[in-house]
């Protein structure tokens, strides 16, 4: 009893803090809201351990938090992606989103959809599990908090999603609903279609905001996908960033984006100038700021493991490449040893580096003895005490 007690209350303490409701709690372990209220209460007369059980795993598990990446950076693209859905909103038209995979598109989505009348602003992920007509009706639905039974005809579920969008567009006298769909290559054309209708409709006039990687401007452009192809969708986009392939991603977000995510590894200095170019020119492959994010996170691993300080060179973000599966850019013998790190302010010889690394080293230090030798076998006089005193040989 007493440990029901403790681990109720740990609960309890955690909602008050993060502001998690009960309704939450019953979904994360596993039952519903009224069973979590009378196990609260000491009213359940079910397998109250079986709950409890599964609430201390969550609480244990919390201590395992995802890795940092950084706040929120108002980068370049960002603002693109932020204008499109203000002028989808206030005109309100379709607006494209289209850019290269790690570009920051989803989180200036989110961050766009975060910052707005949540009441107005519908933002969802759509995927392939969400990709068709009736799917896309009941997680609209969802999103804008009506009760919407999957039993209903999906006609029906559609005329209650239309009417409550209507009813918050009250014919002109308010701000319509922005509905902003990521990944929406993963739609099929007739979620599609159903989309514009909502736009086209006079008494919803729904903003409508399509975002995905390069896909979705070819997939938008393909005729054979669907009577008439997409061009009735296509004449309404009056808002559209299209981010081509040579698009450069500026050195003042790369700089941006990494100081965000090392101050969430615990790092507030700037970078050596050609650490930053060095993370400059992995932005611009595949992955873009998503190849700095695990990059930065690859060599404060390392370092962790070593037990040293990471500093970031471009030797140590060189060797972390085998950590995400790319390839070291400078010679082997030169990118393996991580450089000496400060932890107590001063240096340290610890290194992060393989055997091979280790045999640079030695081979290093062997020859420099081995010149040595020599210098004193043939003068008599050793390097470091050169005109001071002879040495007998």
């Amino acid at each position: 009893d007493e440990q029901r007690r403790t681990i109720i209350e740990n609960v309890a303490e955690l909602q008050a803090a993060e502001n998690i409701s009960n309704r939450q709690v019953g979904r994360i372990i596993g039952c519903s809201t009224a069973v979590w209220s009378q196990i609260i209460n000491g009213k359940y007369t079910g397998d109250v351990d079986k709950y409890l059980s599964a609430a201390d795993d969550w609480l244990t598990g919390r201590g395992h938090r995802e890795a940092p990446v950084g706040d929120y950076v108002d980068t370049q693209i960002g603002r693109y992606i932020s204008t499109i859905c203000r002028r989808a909103a206030e005109m309100p038209c379709i607006g494209l989103v289209v850019t290269r995979s790690g570009a920051g598109k989803t989180a200036g989505l989110q961050h766009y959809a975060a910052a707005s009348d949540s009441l107005r602003t519908i933002y969802l992920q759509a995927g392939e599990m969400y990709s068709t007509k009736a799917a896309l009706v009941t997680r609209l639905s969802d999103a804008a908090g009506i009760s919407n039974s999957t039993r209903k005809q999906a006609s029906r579920r559609y005329d209650i999603l239309r009417e409550h969008l209507a009813g918050l567009y009250s014919g002109g006298k308010a701000s319509p609903v922005l509905i902003i769909i990521d990944e929406a290559t993963t739609l099929r054309p007739t979620a599609i279609n159903m989309l514009r209708n909502l736009h086209d409709d006079q008494t919803v006039r729904a903003g409508i905001v399509l975002a995905d990687t390069w896909s979705l401007d070819g997939e938008l452009s393909r005729r054979n996908r669907m009577t008439g192809g997409y061009e009735q969708l296509r004449s309404r986009c009056g808002a559209q960033f299209l981010m081509t392939r040579d698009t450069a991603i500026s050195c003042q977000d790369v700089e941006a984006v990494a100081n965000s995510i090392l101050k969430s590894l615990g790092r507030n200095r700037r970078l050596a100038a050609s650490s930053y170019t060095y993370l400059h020119r992995l932005a611009q492959q595949d992955g873009a700021f998503r190849n700095i994010l695990y990059r930065l996170h690859a060599v404060c691993d390392l370092a962790a493991g070593a037990g040293v300080e990471p500093s970031y060179s471009v030797a140590e973000l060189d060797y972390a490449a085998a950590l995400v599966g790319g390839q070291c850019e400078m010679p082997p013998g030169l990118s393996l040893p991580v450089h000496s790190a400060r932890t107590t302010g001063r240096p340290e010889k610890n290194r992060i580096g393989t055997q091979q690394g280790e045999r640079y080293g030695k081979n290093r230090q062997e020859k420099k003895a081995k010149r040595t030798a020599e210098a004193v076998s043939i003068s008599g006089h050793h390097p470091e005490y050169a005109g001071r005193r002879r040495v007998a040989v």
